[in-house]
């Protein structure tokens, strides 16, 4: 529990804790972690006017619990316009407080608290706020919901809890020291760069205690590694945090990415394309979209193909698919033509294109199909801004 927050306050400041598993979770479809705004451009960033999504099993307009997770959208409010609201009530609020919502019967409830206010950024989603309290009455116009700020947490916590990887030179003279990096990670993380230091002229790595590794034997007198050291670690070695994934490997539905949608045409946007992929337990399904740009490739997203679970295999790409669930697409008494599957020959990545840069960077893939498509009213290419005076429009 973070060591700020009192029951006896009526603000809830820094309402706001971790709960720790026994073991660790698996990943899956429906298993994943959301990401934290770790890097100071994410932090300070200003959400007020922005809208904001919770999810939970709160209580609903008709006073009872939900069975199944609901979403609300929400816009941030700011601190100036919301605190005011509950000055009234003798409630008063602070920096580590943010506010959503105040539109009537759109608002989290009872039974949410703790859960996540989150936000879209990067092609990423974050936490960027903890349910806290609202009103009595839940979707009380005027009145938004107060939820704890993230970001203000955050400062505390990763000064709480920090581990820093040093990045060594080895020489027959010294231990040389050099680009501190600090790190929120635990001992599994810091492993993943053992195989990094077996370059250096040391003849075996061997742990000592926790996350701190040495050469067992170095050609030279008086040398020694250090890969990985705690510093300034209030928690016990029984509670230490998991590693925090950073984007692209967290914050990604591996579903639809298209929110407040309407329907298409039948017709409409022929070179739409899925990817389908096949995952460990024989299933299939469809993950990613692409655009067709000519009868053997579509264009789509890096993440589709290097971000996914490691155990999920790209399979075939699906190109006339207008309901998924019919067999024939019919409309306004016009039926399309079946969809067609195509068989994967290559996929090229972009060369730029790193899971571990946060800004997503170069984010474009190509597939190139085993046969050409022949093109119908439902299968036809995009365009590609090939002269001058599109690709600087």
């Amino acid at each position: 529990v973070h060591t700020g927050y009192d029951t006896k306050d009526q603000s809830n400041a820094n309402d706001i804790a971790l709960i720790r598993f026994t073991r660790p979770v698996n990943y899956s479809q429906t298993v994943r972690p959301i990401c934290l705004p770790l890097s100071s451009s994410l932090r300070n960033r200003n959400h007020v006017g922005m809208p904001a999504y919770a999810a939970g099993w709160g209580k609903t307009e008709s006073a009872t619990a939900s069975e199944k997770k609901l979403k609300v959208e929400m816009n941030i409010k700011s601190l100036q316009e919301c605190a005011p609201v509950y000055q009234r009530g003798g409630i008063l609020l602070k920096q580590t407080h943010m506010c959503a919502g105040g539109v009537r019967g759109k608002d989290t409830c009872s039974g949410d608290s703790g859960g996540p206010l989150m936000r879209q950024m990067t092609g990423s989603w974050y936490l960027i706020g903890v349910v806290s309290f609202g009103p009595q009455k839940c979707g009380t116009f005027g009145v938004p919901g107060v939820y704890t700020n993230k970001t203000g947490a955050l400062s505390r916590g990763q000064a709480n809890q920090k581990l820093i990887i040093y990045k060594v030179i080895v020489s027959c003279s010294d231990l040389r020291v050099i680009s501190p990096l600090t790190l929120y990670v635990d001992q599994a993380y810091c492993e993943q760069y053992i195989n990094e230091f077996k370059r250096l002229p040391c003849n075996s790595l061997r742990r000592t205690v926790d996350a701190v590794w040495r050469c067992s034997s170095v050609p030279c007198t008086g040398c020694s590694v250090v890969l990985c050291v705690i510093v300034d670690w209030t928690l016990s070695s029984t509670q230490k945090t998991s590693s925090l994934p950073e984007s692209p490997h967290c914050g990604i539905q591996l579903g639809d990415r298209v929110l407040s949608g309407q329907s298409t045409q039948i017709d409409e946007f022929p070179w739409t394309a899925l990817i389908e992929f096949q995952k460990p337990d024989g299933s299939f399904g469809f993950h990613c979209g692409g655009s067709l740009i000519n009868d053997r490739y579509i264009v789509t997203a890096a993440h589709c193909i290097k971000s996914i679970p490691r155990d999920w295999k790209v399979q075939r790409v699906r190109l006339g698919e207008w309901d998924l669930a019919t067999a024939n697409d019919c409309q306004n008494e016009f039926c399309s033509d079946a969809p067609i599957d195509l068989d994967i020959e290559q996929i090229v990545v972009h060369t730029g294109y790193d899971t571990k840069d946060k800004s997503n960077a170069n984010d474009i893939a190509l597939i190139r199909f085993t046969r050409p498509v022949n093109y119908s009213q439902t299968v036809r290419p995009i365009c590609l801004p090939l002269s001058s005076s599109l690709r600087n429009r």
